[in-house]
């Protein structure tokens, strides 16, 4: 299979789980809402978030191990492939089965229903559902590690697609039990059986397609573990501050305007984000092949990954931008039933903070692919606390515009650095790059294609 048709497949399975996801986030809450009632909706929105946090507790070694595996492959080295992926497997395992001993005794231990404040749950039905969505979140966890081989054989595309069933799966399964009148116990119970289910699929089809990769613990090294350390500690600085990016502002929109003012701003926020999963999609299909690049040394192949990934990324955004400049008003009137009133001016510059955010992740896909994302983790968590310090003041004087015009110059800091920091690892010259943004020769060749099929 040619790099092309990887990328193109990647980044169709890429794309399912955000459409997805927004789909059913639509539907999800005005069932909700009818067959539970806002209570018990609230309530379990609450319970569900807290095992959400134990997606976080590998640190990290899922995906610094899949970018190790690729590399060592690409490089002829299947050996030290298998003992990353069995080292990784070992760590993860056992890290979940520590994890979901100890939070079993707290869970039945601790007076959970009292601490969190819940009056249309039994004691009985929120240990229960409580429990089941951990081991959920623990089974999703072994995801990280069993996706890897997938990967590094260029086949990460089946994997994508296979997870984003599952997660399909159980949301309409989720939603058909709920007009059922199934409560919060029965459906935690869907929700783990369809990731077992889930889950020995995965394995069996792994087994099947990348069969010299076997779950063991012959090949596991401690010391391979320690090598992996460092980078996977550095990943977790992505998910940190983004939640610092999304939650900070949040309440310093909240601290210094009022809670009106957070449900003007986060609606506007959320409706310009879908841009960033296009981004996001654009940078998982070509991380692996980046990381192959890395393991041939082809640099000539990297530097054309790299240009074309952030060109693709950037035009989608400019397109999609465009769009909901034109439609967003609209758009968010009907969202929101009218209730609340866009500031179209913030809402023009989240737009910007959108187009530039899409450029600098899409180009972190290059220090990732390298696992070499260390010193990006370090200047990502400065910016993104940064970005607390100058954004409360910003948001006093200027409203909610002072949020946005912080948020721009959160992004474009990033910019500035991640771009840099890419070109130099894959021996580019900035004209030379920023000359292929505006290279459009890539896009009239597909047209030209696309028309003679249409013909």
């Amino acid at each position: 299979m040619t790099v092309k048709r990887r990328l193109a497949g990647a980044f169709g399975a890429s794309l399912l789980n955000p459409l997805a996801t927004t789909f059913v986030q639509l539907i999800n809450v005005p069932i909700m809402l009818r067959y539970w009632g806002a209570h018990l909706y609230g309530e379990w929105l609450l319970i569900s978030t807290i095992p959400a946090y134990l997606l976080l507790t590998d640190f990290g070694f899922g995906n610094v191990a899949g970018t190790d595996m690729t590399m060592r492959v690409h490089a002829g080295d299947k050996d030290g492939a298998l003992q990353t992926f069995q080292s990784t497997a070992v760590l993860v395992i056992l890290a979940s089965l520590s994890i979901g001993a100890v939070l079993s005794v707290i869970i039945f231990l601790l007076p959970v229903h009292q601490i969190l404040h819940l009056s249309s749950m039994t004691p009985h039905e929120t240990r229960t559902a409580l429990l089941f969505l951990c081991i959920n979140c623990l089974i999703i966890l072994q995801w990280n590690f069993i996706t890897a081989p997938y990967k590094c054989v260029g086949k990460y595309a089946t994997a994508l697609l296979c997870v984003n069933i599952i997660r399909i799966l159980e949301s309409v399964s989720f939603l058909v039990l709920l007009v059922y009148h199934a409560g919060p116990v029965q459906l935690s119970m869907l929700m783990l059986g369809i990731s077992i289910v889930g889950t020995c699929w995965l394995l069996i089809m792994k087994h099947r397609l990348i069969p010299w990769l076997p779950i063991g613990v012959r090949h596991a090294k401690w010391q391979r573990i320690r090598e992996l350390t460092k980078p996977a500690v550095a990943y977790m600085a992505f998910p940190t501050g983004s939640a610092i990016n999304l939650q900070g502002m949040t309440m310093l929109v909240g601290l210094a305007l009022g809670p009106l003012a957070v449900a003007v701003f986060n609606p506007m926020r959320t409706l310009t984000r879908f841009i960033l999963q296009l981004s996001d999609a654009v940078k998982i299909s070509v991380w692996q092949e980046l990381s192959a690049a890395y393991g041939q040394q082809n640099w000539a192949l990297a530097r054309k990954l790299h240009r074309s990934a952030c060109q693709a990324s950037l035009a989608l955004a400019l397109f999609v931008s465009a769009a909901l400049a034109i439609a967003g008003p609209r758009i968010f009137a009907m969202w929101t039933h009218g209730r609340l009133v866009m500031d179209d001016p913030t809402f023009n510059i989240l737009l910007l903070v959108v187009l530039f955010n899409s450029v600098w992740n899409t180009s972190s896909s290059v220090p990732l692919a390298a696992n070499r994302h260390q010193l990006l983790a370090v200047v990502y968590l400065a910016c993104t606390s940064g970005l607390l310090l100058i954004g409360f003041p910003m948001i006093r004087a200027f409203g909610l515009r002072g949020a946005a015009v912080s948020l721009l110059l959160c992004e474009i800091a990033m910019n500035i650095f991640v771009v840099r920091l890419s070109l130099e690892l894959v021996s580019d010259r900035w004209s030379a790059f920023a000359a292929s943004m505006i290279d459009a020769t890539e896009f009239k060749a597909i047209g030209k294609r696309l028309v003679r099929r249409t013909v």
